[in-house]
């Protein structure tokens, strides 16, 4: 089937087309034209976590490529099964003797997203409702929001009904990252919006497996001082990005857990988290923080005294004595929080 002239969504540059492929050496590349300009991706690889295909029939095309590519790896692992004589919660203390790449828990900013709130849920599964898309155009100043190719642009401006934006958004096309944030559990760094490196993807450079990954977000008209946190997840899986895709990091199937409206706004993140360079509760710019581990420690300690008593008290406790354990903290002896709110 032809690439070229395929309609493909990125999730940050929106949607373009693929005009060329590229073969440097063994690995095959196509580049995408957006309207911020040109774009290289590995191929197929960039439509496992970067792309989406627009039309099903390629779409069912480069699912088969990815099928055949992925076989292919796990009939070589089996053929050179690599050893590892590492204790699984012993990896962190080891690469630090080793001198290797720091690790780090990392903390995302959100902008965000009421798509699929209810009672037990801040949203994050679906695109905003139609008051939240007014406010992120026009008062909020969203970058992606406000770009013509987006589809909450789209339907606010009359171009698409609610009824496409809502399927497109089901059928796993491009909206934004909050959309699907907490159905694919993935965190992406994005790309820069502005300045010289417009149009860039963000790398994490830090090595965040088995660490912590702390959702934030804060309502529309609220203070920065009221950022909470909505999600947490083990990475289980992580990319550090290059000068083609941004990077993210994944969930552990098992260790995430989603709080609930009323759980979350009784986490403040800046209760544990407190700059270095001053002790206000400001972001500022980037989408990311690395955190220490005591103060991921701190936070996964206190969801799991708020989920007592609900379904995911088990859950949240083994969650904390594990991420303890494989970092060497003692889950009983861990201090209380510190952080901006309480430096004022």
């Amino acid at each position: 089937m032809k690439e070229i002239g395929q309609i493909v969504i990125h999730k940050s540059f929106g949607e373009g087309e693929i005009c060329r492929k590229e073969i440097e050496g063994k690995q095959q590349y196509i580049i995408v034209t957006f309207s911020i300009g040109e774009k290289k991706f590995v191929f197929p690889n960039a439509f496992e976590k970067f792309l989406k295909a627009k039309d099903k029939k390629f779409k069912d095309y480069v699912d088969l490529l990815l099928k055949n590519m992925n076989d292919q790896l796990e009939k070589e692992k089996l053929k050179n099964p690599v050893k590892n004589d590492i204790p699984f919660n012993n990896k962190k203390q080891n690469k630090r003797k080793n001198n290797e790449t720091e690790e780090a828990n990392i903390a995302f900013k959100c902008n965000y997203c009421d798509g699929g709130k209810n009672k037990n849920r801040v949203g994050f599964r679906g695109a905003c409702s139609s008051k939240l898309i007014s406010i992120n155009i026009n008062e909020e100043k969203r970058v992606w929001c406000n770009q013509e190719e987006c589809p909450c642009f789209l339907y606010y401006n009359g171009k698409k009904t609610r009824k496409e934006l809502d399927a497109e958004c089901e059928e796993d096309f491009y909206v934004c990252y909050e959309s699907q944030l907490l159905r694919e559990w993935t965190a992406y760094a994005g790309a820069y919006h502005m300045g010289e490196r417009e149009g860039k993807p963000k790398r994490i450079k830090r090595e965040t497996y088995n660490n912590l990954c702390i959702l934030t977000t804060r309502e529309p008209r609220t203070l920065e001082e009221d950022r909470f946190i909505f999600a947490v997840f083990l990475v289980d899986d992580s990319f550090e990005g290059d000068e083609y895709q941004e990077g993210y990091v994944c969930a552990h199937p098992k260790y995430k857990i989603e709080l609930s409206p009323t759980e979350a706004k009784k986490m403040l993140f800046w209760k544990y988290y407190c700059n270095t360079s001053n002790n206000t509760p400001s972001w500022n710019s980037g989408l990311f923080r690395y955190v220490e581990d005591y103060v991921s420690a701190q936070i996964l300690r206190d969801i799991s005294r708020l989920k007592k008593g609900t379904k995911e008290e088990d859950l949240s406790k083994e969650f904390y004595e594990y991420y303890c354990k494989i970092h060497n903290i003692d889950s009983t002896n861990v201090r209380r929080p510190k952080g901006a709110l309480y430096k004022r």
